[in-house]
């Protein structure tokens, strides 16, 4: 149909009839559920407009081969119902939901382009793991999520694709430890200042097989802390392993010296989140159930409400 302004919408009932109607009409860009910031924001020159909130499949999420497949088009709000009985990681992230309208509104991948605060959704998939689905003319192909945002970057994705998807492995037989933290500048703050995710996998002999931890600062891609996954691997999950991080944190640079952070306050955020983390894991949570309030240059706690 054709809009007041003269514009030409599409409504495409699949992912491959979307593609299509991309390819075919020359200068059309797509509007919703999609990933590309050139796309968001259609300008004079875009007449035709290709609207992704008709495919039904891209808000659908099922369980397939033992991944989850999660369509771009799911609502944060859809995402946490479905899922959050499933990862106790995801459980976490969905507790510290603010905003009503947000959680309603928000695509889980809407993310990927956005230039004012996000969810920190990015740092949950990346610690569980997610692979990303790209559909095209042709072909279907899945990478991991951290290799698209990393290595092959958004830009890897032709004219002639559409990212549909992310896939999340189902729970293992391992022993798997997960936490999803916030850090506030205040009290009445909404918007996080570090957000992070740690997922910890163990042996049958309690030590430390495999880890994912990722945090984000505010703005840009979120961040693996690589450093913290190296000293604490192949480790036994004791008491003995939080004094050992504890010495480290507490020597020289400590772990967080080549995360390219410019704040000193960061490095101190992040690290002590580790030392949060274990020490909960090992059943000390410390006093009460909290959360992270920054008062000046020290990291506190304050008890929940």
């Amino acid at each position: 149909y054709r809009s007041s302004e003269g514009e030409l919408y599409y409504r495409p009932g699949t992912v491959l009839e979307a593609i299509r109607l991309r390819v075919l009409r020359q200068g059309s860009c797509f509007i919703g559920s999609e990933l590309f910031a050139e796309d968001q924001s259609p300008g004079p020159g875009n007449a035709v407009l290709i609207s992704l909130d008709s495919v039904e499949e891209l808000r659908e999420i099922i369980f397939e081969d033992g991944n989850w497949e999660i369509g771009t088009g799911v609502t944060l709000r859809s995402f946490a119902e479905r899922l959050r009985n499933e990862f106790p990681l995801i459980d976490d992230f969905c507790k510290r939901f603010t905003d009503a309208h947000f959680v309603n509104r928000f695509a889980v991948l809407e993310e990927f382009n956005s230039t004012g605060p996000g969810s920190g959704i990015l740092t949950v998939l990346l610690a569980l793991g997610a692979g990303a689905v790209i559909d095209g003319l042709d072909e279907r192909r899945s990478m991991s999520l951290e290799e698209l945002l990393y290595e092959e970057t958004l830009s890897a994705v032709g004219e002639q694709e559409l990212i549909t998807a992310v896939t999340v492995p189902g729970s293992g037989d391992s022993k798997t430890l997960t936490s999803y933290y916030q850090v506030m500048e205040g009290l009445y703050e909404k918007v996080p200042i570090i957000r992070a995710s740690f997922l910890v996998e163990l042996d049958s002999k309690d030590r430390v097989s495999d880890s994912r931890i990722w945090f984000d600062t505010g703005s840009g891609l979120p961040i693996r802390f690589d450093s913290a996954e190296k000293l604490i691997a192949g480790r036994p999950w004791t008491r003995e392993l939080q004094q050992q991080i504890s010495a480290v944190i507490g020597s020289g640079d400590g772990i967080a010296g080549n995360l390219g952070l410019s704040s000193d306050f960061q490095k101190v955020l992040i690290q002590n989140l580790l030392l949060k983390f274990i020490n909960e894991q090992l059943g000390d949570p410390g006093p009460g159930a909290h959360e992270f309030i920054d008062l000046e240059s020290e990291l506190t706690v304050r008890g929940k409400e």
